[in-house]
């Protein structure tokens, strides 16, 4: 059940990143010089019109793509901030992965630790009382 629930906000941090970054570049106009441009998901013509346009789910998964791996701190590199609001914006969504990865590492780690300890402790008990047995008693064991 745990788990079902990491993956759950993993999900819902990832899509809200993706609605950010793409809402971030398509608020400052069609012509402005964004990622979206840059990728060439908005291609303007001759007058300075928008000429291309792909649809909203292309846009969303190239806003998702963009999501994934930043958050994982992969970074491909092919699709980047241009503009000094997605970058501002990039910032906040990497802080945030970084948060994510550091809180999934440390849910994961506690069920394994405290089994972990339980047994470090077990060993070094029996070690101990090992060592103070009587030799006669360790040869009759």
């Amino acid at each position: 059940m745990r788990m079902l629930q990491l993956l759950l906000l993993a999900f819902t941090l990832i899509h809200w990143s993706a609605c950010v970054f793409y809402f971030t570049a398509n608020i400052q106009g069609d012509t402005a010089n964004t990622w979206l441009m840059d990728v060439q998901l908005f291609i303007l013509d001759d007058a300075g019109q928008v000429g291309y346009s792909a649809p909203n789910t292309v846009r969303y998964i190239y806003s998702l793509y963009w999501a994934v791996v930043t958050m994982t701190t992969l970074g491909y590199g092919d699709i980047t901030p241009v503009t000094v609001a997605e970058k501002i914006v990039a910032i906040f969504i990497i802080l945030i992965g970084a948060t994510l990865f550091a809180y999934f590492s440390e849910s994961y780690r506690l069920p394994f630790s405290s089994q972990l300890t339980n047994l470090f402790f077990s060993m070094q008990w029996q070690a101990l009382q090992a060592s103070f047995m009587p030799p006669t008693l360790l040869l009759a064991a």
